[in-house]
């Protein structure tokens, strides 16, 4: 699952601590660590000084209070000089209060903030010996990670016939990462119906810029007009010439623009920037997802030009129905 990189960012997959260490072993996360005074042991920056270190401000602490304080940061030094170890309570399946002693290998940092001060990962056979005590062992849920998108719904369908051939009487579902994570396919909706409002806005601006453009040239071309008209052209071949122009209009702009955003999105990609997204716990990489959209980018460009030759249309119409006569002497 860590090695899983669908969309090439420039991010080497973190090692999994759990990787053949010892049965009683486990990860954190950073605020875990940090709560647990567990920074130097584990390499962890950013965390708060033992009590003893900080400089004192201000009156002194009750006897007993200090005594504590001096205690726990006693402790804390002396689990930094060697590999640490938490006493992890829970509950059992039964309710009962369950304890397993575990050994501190690493801290790792979550992607968000919330899921960083609460993060414990141990291994299995310990997970199921904290929640099941001496029953037999179980698991709740298997998670499957999948290679693309697209592999979802065969996939889902597969293990909905392989639980009905290998388990008919467990009552198990089969469930995608969009039901398990409603919020992400929220946030997916609420930005497509921002890209989707700045569409109709550029197409806005697309379509009375060059109905504006094009109105222009007719007035510029009365005259000119007047003289085709005169020669033999019909009203459709007038029309005909303004569309046209309208829509080289919408593929030079149409292009150039696609042109413009791959070339700024390489230079943005190489350069290696990275952003702190809301909630998130570190930077990430900054990347224009521009190269390999080719259906975004041709159905863009398309529409453009569609917007382009339909905005010319009006003027067009107007241009093919001047008078010849007051069309020849317009000044």
């Amino acid at each position: 699952m860590r090695a899983w990189n669908e969309f090439d960012l420039p991010e080497d997959p973190p090692h999994f601590a759990l990787e053949g260490a010892a049965a009683d072993a486990a990860v954190v996360g950073h605020g875990v660590a940090r709560v647990l005074m567990l920074c130097d042991a584990l390499g962890v920056t950013d965390c708060p000084k033992p009590v003893d270190d900080q400089p004192s401000t201000g009156e002194a602490l009750p006897a007993d209070i200090a005594r504590l304080a001096k205690d726990v940061a006693g402790e804390a030094k002396a689990r930094a000089t060697g590999k640490p170890k938490i006493e992890l309570l829970a509950s059992s399946a039964g309710g009962a209060p369950n304890v397993v002693s575990l050994e501190i290998v690493h801290a790792e940092r979550q992607g968000f903030k919330e899921l960083d001060e609460l993060y414990l990962m141990l291994q299995l056979p310990q997970a199921q010996r904290l929640v099941y005590g001496r029953a037999k062992p179980k698991a709740t849920a298997i998670m499957v990670q999948l290679q693309r998108n697209d592999q979802l719904e065969p996939a889902r369908e597969r293990l909905k016939a392989l639980l009905a051939e290998i388990e008919p009487g467990q009552p198990l579902a089969v469930l995608d990462f969009r039901e398990m994570n409603p919020f992400f396919v929220q946030t997916v909706q609420m930005f497509d119906a921002i890209f989707g409002f700045i569409f109709v806005l550029i197409a806005s601006i697309v379509l009375f810029t060059v109905g504006n453009t094009m109105s222009t040239a007719v007035m510029e071309r009365t005259v000119e007009i007047g003289t085709l008209r005169a020669m033999g052209l019909r009203q459709r071949g007038v029309q005909r010439l303004f569309i046209t122009e309208g829509m080289l209009l919408g593929i030079a702009g149409a292009v150039s623009g696609a042109v413009l955003a791959l070339v700024v999105s390489t230079i943005v990609n190489r350069l290696g920037l990275t952003w702190l997204p809301p909630g998130s716990g570190h930077a990430l990489p900054l990347l224009m997802r521009v190269w390999g959209e080719t259906t975004t980018i041709v159905g863009t460009t398309l529409g453009l030009i569609a917007i382009g030759a339909f905005s010319a249309w009006w003027p067009a119409r107007r241009a093919s129905r001047l008078v010849i006569v007051d069309a020849l002497r317009h000044v």
